[in-house]
């Protein structure tokens, strides 16, 4: 070889490799992006607290998930039939306590979405396929505040095609393009 192109082809290594790590940098960053920072609530909700201490079932808030397309937020008379009238001390408490007195409805913010070009239904995943809230949300019992969670692994590659997929997969659930996509 010739030692007039060794520094060009060290000089295009080094480039591909500088190209490499920042296409690897931007497309983490896109993957945070996509789903965008974690939705503002207007109280802390502490799920640990209602589910391992008050024994409270996820179907006690999100009433629709074995009905609907949505798990729906929680309407704000659930909040209202426990905390009306209660004497809690905690900061957030108090705060939904100030809520609960000047609005019809507390403005909960999804903390999921998908895809618009993405039919997904709460309905069959939870009755037909029988999946518990966990599989998809993660450890959400054991959470302060909800985040989004791959079935609590790192996985950053959740809510999309290929994570659903894998999931289709491994249970043996339909895979034609018209069961996700209308």
């Amino acid at each position: 070889m010739n030692n007039n192109r060794l520094p060009m082809l060290l000089g295009l290594g080094v480039l591909a490799w500088v190209g490499i790590v920042i296409l690897l940098a931007f497309s983490g960053r896109l993957i945070i992006h996509r789903f965008g920072p974690m939705p503002e609530q207007p109280v802390q909700f502490n799920h640990s607290l209602h589910v391992n201490k008050l024994n409270l079932e996820c179907l006690y808030c999100h009433q629709y998930a074995e009905q609907s397309i949505h798990a729906t937020l929680p309407p704000t008379q659930v909040c209202r039939d426990c905390h009306e009238g209660a004497d809690i001390q905690r900061p957030e408490a108090q705060k939904l306590a100030e809520l609960l007195e000047t609005v019809d409805e507390i403005p909960w913010q999804r903390v999921y979405k998908v895809k618009d070009h993405v039919y997904f239904t709460h309905r069959v995943h939870t009755t037909v396929a029988k999946l518990r809230c966990q599989e998809c949300h993660g450890p959400i019992e054991d959470m302060t505040v909800a985040i989004r969670s791959a079935g609590g692994s790192s996985d950053r590659s959740f809510l999309e095609m290929g994570w659903c997929i894998t999931c289709h997969k491994r249970r043996d659930g339909p895979r034609e393009c018209i069961n996700c996509h209308k």
